[in-house]
């Protein structure tokens, strides 16, 4: 029975690192790529990029639960 928790708690453990790593990915392309600019629909010119704020206010969203992920992970192990 106690093989079968450490089975589990190690995939927890790799699965929950693995999600850190993801929403990190995803705010740096939120934040630093203009992910959001082909749905900008105020002007036709691409070179313009009204979402920046918004970008990185979601961005910094993602990054905060991510690290508040990893948290709750260590948290956990402990």
């Amino acid at each position: 029975m106690k093989e079968d928790n450490k089975k589990g708690s190690t995939f927890k453990l790799i699965w929950n690192a693995l999600m850190f790593f993801i929403y990190l990915a995803i705010a740096y392309l939120i934040i630093f790529t203009p992910m959001l600019l082909p749905y900008n629909y105020r002007a036709n010119d691409p070179g313009t990029d009204d979402f920046v704020i918004p970008r990185i206010i979601l961005g910094a969203g993602v990054t905060i639960y991510a690290f508040f992920r990893g948290y709750r992970v260590l948290k956990d192990k402990k």
